[in-house]
């Protein structure tokens, strides 16, 4: 009986989580984004459907702040190395002093992925000296945050604290915008 209570709790809890959630996200797409090489994406909408979840606000912010997601078909490595990442297989690349994204499109729902990745450094760096102290302490690293942003809006299977600092963080790009 308490396991039934506590399913119908937590079930309601997660209800009014998406519904106040829902109030606050309008929906990213793909043409809804400053891109260069969207024809190279064969089904956009697979692309939507991981991005959708992404606020205007952080939309807004990344075009207010000239940043251009560039599509490409061919993998980032050589110029991660320019950048100073030694790593091989990079298929996204966000350049911080430009605001721009570079995506290899591999496939249509990877290029989503590494797109929500790469918007999630771009939140990381532009909105953390606004952040909370707690949810500053929470995310140091910029690229375990990108991860986890990623994976917020790739699978939407994170823990309910994750899920409410990233939209404490998504509400801090909101206060950012002039």
């Amino acid at each position: 009986m308490k396991r039934i209570k506590y399913l119908i709790r937590s079930g309601l809890a997660l209800l009014l989580f998406s519904v106040l959630l829902s109030l606050t996200v309008h929906g990213a797409t793909l043409a809804s984004l400053p891109v260069t090489g969207a024809d190279r994406v064969q089904d956009p909408s697979a692309v939507d459907d991981i991005i959708a979840g992404i606020p205007d606000d952080v939309i807004t912010l990344y075009r207010q702040k000239g940043g251009r997601i560039y599509i490409v078909d061919y993998r980032l490595d050589s110029m991660a190395r320019r950048y100073g990442m030694y790593v091989d297989y990079v298929y996204g690349l966000y350049v911080y002093r430009s605001c721009n994204i570079y995506v290899y499109r591999e496939t249509d729902r990877q290029c989503g992925a590494v797109l929500a990745h790469e918007l999630g450094h771009f939140l990381f760096h532009e909105t953390r000296p606004s952040w909370p102290a707690d949810v500053r302490a929470r995310y140091q690293d910029d690229e375990a945050f990108a991860e986890l942003y990623s994976v917020h809006h790739t699978f939407h299977c994170l823990s309910p604290d994750d899920i409410d600092a990233i939209c404490r963080l998504e509400a801090v790009a909101g206060k950012l915008i002039q």
